[in-house]
This record gives C-alpha cells, sequence and structure tokens, in this order.
C-alpha cells in the first residue's frame, strides 16, 4: 500500500468512530491520538500467506470487516434472521475486533522481521515485540478499551472476543456449548465471525493472485 492509500484509510477509520460512537468518540480518540503511530504502520498479521502482513494492513483488514459486517446484515435481515444487537454495537465490534494486535500504548504488537531465513523461507514479515505480554490479542483489545475509559456492553465484549470463532482455543467455552443455558444468547459473534473469515479470505486470495504463490482449483 502506498503511504496516500494508507492516509486515507487511516482518515476514514477516524471518521467512522466519531460518527458512529457520539457518546464514546472523546474517550475513543483519546486511544487513537495515543497509538496514532501504530495505527499507521500496523500489519493485520505476521506470514504474508496469513492475511494484510504488510504496512498498513491493519486498519485496511479492519475497514473491510467493519464493510462486511453491514453486508451480512442485510443478508440475515433478508433471511428473516434474528437481528438481537443494535447496529451500533455491530459496528463497535467490526472496528475494534482486532484491537489489540495494535499492542499496547508503550509498546508496538508487531515488529518487521529482520532475519532473512524467516522472511524467504517461511514467509514471516513481522514478529512479536519481545517487550510487550505475552498476552491474548482479545485480552489486550478489551484492556486498551477499559485503560482509556471506553465503555462497551455485554454484546460488544462477546462479539469482539468469539469474532475469531473456533480458530480460537479459548473460544470452545462460547462455542461449544452442549447444553441449552449454554448457548449464545445473541447472534453478534456468529455475524462478526462470518464477516470476518470472509475479509480474511479475500485477503488471502489477493496476496495468492498478486504472488502466484498458491494454485486454486480450477474445478
Amino acid at each position: 500500500m502506498t503511504d496516500d492509500q494508507i492516509a486515507q484509510n487511516v482518515e476514514r477509520f477516524r471518521a467512522l468512530v466519531n460518527e458512529n460512537f457520539p457518546s464514546r468518540k472523546v474517550q475513543l480518540n483519546e486511544m487513537y491520538d495515543a497509538m496514532e503511530d501504530e495505527l499507521l504502520v500496523a500489519p493485520a498479521s505476521s506470514f504474508e500467506f496469513f492475511h494484510n502482513a504488510f504496512k498498513g494492513g491493519y486498519v485496511e483488514h479492519v475497514l473491510r470487516v467493519y464493510d462486511f459486517a453491514l453486508i451480512q446484515l442485510k443478508l440475515w435481515k433478508a433471511c428473516g434472521m434474528r437481528i438481537d444487537f443494535t447496529e451500533e454495537e455491530l459496528k463497535f465490534a467490526a472496528l475494534h475486533h482486532d484491537l489489540g494486535k495494535l499492542g499496547l500504548p508503550w509498546a508496538n504488537h508487531y515488529q518487521p522481521e529482520t532475519e532473512k531465513w524467516w522472511m524467504e523461507t517461511r514467509g514471516r514479515n513481522y514478529k512479536s515485540n519481545p517487550d510487550t505480554p505475552w498476552m491474548k490479542s482479545n485480552d489486550v483489545s478489551m484492556f486498551l478499551l477499559n485503560h482509556f475509559g471506553v465503555k462497551y456492553t455485554v454484546n460488544e465484549m462477546i462479539g469482539i472476543k468469539l469474532t475469531d470463532g473456533l480458530f480460537e482455543e479459548g473460544n470452545d467455552f462460547y462455542l461449544k456449548g452442549f447444553s441449552l443455558e449454554a448457548k449464545l444468547r445473541n447472534s453478534l459473534p456468529y455475524l462478526l465471525h462470518h464477516a470476518d473469515i470472509m475479509a480474511y479470505r479475500f485477503e488471502f486470495e489477493r496476496w495468492a493472485t498478486e504472488t502466484n504463490k498458491f494454485k486454486f482449483s480450477e474445478k
């Protein structure tokens, strides 16, 4: 991505924060002001064949999940699915589902990989910052919101936590409920996961097409 494209994405991201969360925008802007540098450069993942493992990849991915979540919302309504969450909750969780990937206010999460072996043989463009605690990304997300005094609903918290679905082992407790009482009380996490996995696949296919490192089935 060019610096101009990154700047445009960040500008749109900040505008959505101000537009969609009027009662929380002061605290949210304080958080994003404090983490502005990382917001500009953070990737969405570490390995090139994951998704958006490049400078500015984080914001582009988050915006894509936001857009896909709104498309999914229209689909769910058209299919007669129960919508038991607010549109603000959907937008908030979509824009903050990967917040922890920015790291902490005093230490970013990702650092550019410097060892050729990792880059050339494993496709790892970024590595974890050893100066940050070893924490789950969604735990860092909730810490950041709490740290900057950003209030959130239970629906938003569970939506952020479960966006990765069963790719995150810690989500088994919520998503593998085998009793009526253990079922999720609303569908927001499912819709968000569909939007996230769709964005992930879009970004993988774009990378695969551009690099020609993966052959798609022709059938």
